[in-house]
């Protein structure tokens, strides 16, 4: 009897082991994702804005970003470099851009060094040449981004995903390792139950 209670004790220890492996893996997994921007996906502005906010759920961090505005000309309409802050990149554009369809290609790093690519579309309609509203007064504040190389270098940011709406891309795949580890765990359970129910 107290052979068994010892096995159960084993076999439990051993799956609550390989749970919170599994667990941190989820965990560590999940990372910055884009929540809103301003002008919106898809959105439609009778106003051209003066600048292009881009939110995430989680802090970003100031190196290796590159933002992106582009008619369907495929002429840019960015004015600056993008300004990072805590949890948002800020890019000048053009205000006086005519009427059309706008692409939105950006690359930023989040706090936990991943790089997060995804493009989205808003369109302007109605005259230019009046700049809408600052998107937000943080947003102007922010320490400005020391990287301003062009995005277009970037072949994952201006892919063809443009018609994918707000679908931010990171390597959000849990490790091959991980996993082997669990089933190992697994494998080790069920080669020990066997045993004791055999005594």
């Amino acid at each position: 009897m107290r052979h068994q209670r010892t096995v159960a004790s084993t076999l439990l220890a051993l799956l609550v082991t390989g749970m919170a492996v599994l667990g941190m893996a989820t965990a560590a997994s999940a990372h910055s994702q884009q929540i809103g921007s301003n002008p919106a996906a898809d959105e439609i502005v009778t106003i051209a804005p003066s600048e292009v906010v881009i939110e995430f759920d989680s802090p970003l961090v100031d190196m290796g970003a590159a933002v992106a505005v582009r008619s369907q000309d495929e002429v840019s309409i960015t004015t600056g470099p993008p300004v990072i802050g805590d949890r948002r990149v800020t890019v000048p554009v053009d205000p006086t851009a005519v009427a059309g369809t706008y692409t939105v290609a950006y690359r930023v790093v989040s706090e936990d060094g991943h790089t997060i690519t995804s493009t989205f579309r808003y369109t302007v309609e109605g005259d230019a040449g009046s700049a809408a509203p600052a998107a937000s007064a943080t947003a102007t504040t922010a320490t400005p981004s020391t990287s301003s190389t062009p995005l277009a270098a970037d072949p994952a940011a201006t892919q063809s995903s443009a018609d994918s709406s707000n679908d931010s891309s990171t390597d959000s795949g849990i490790s091959p390792i991980l996993i082997a580890v669990v089933v190992a765990l697994v494998l080790i359970v069920a080669v020990i139950a066997a045993i004791a129910l055999r005594r």
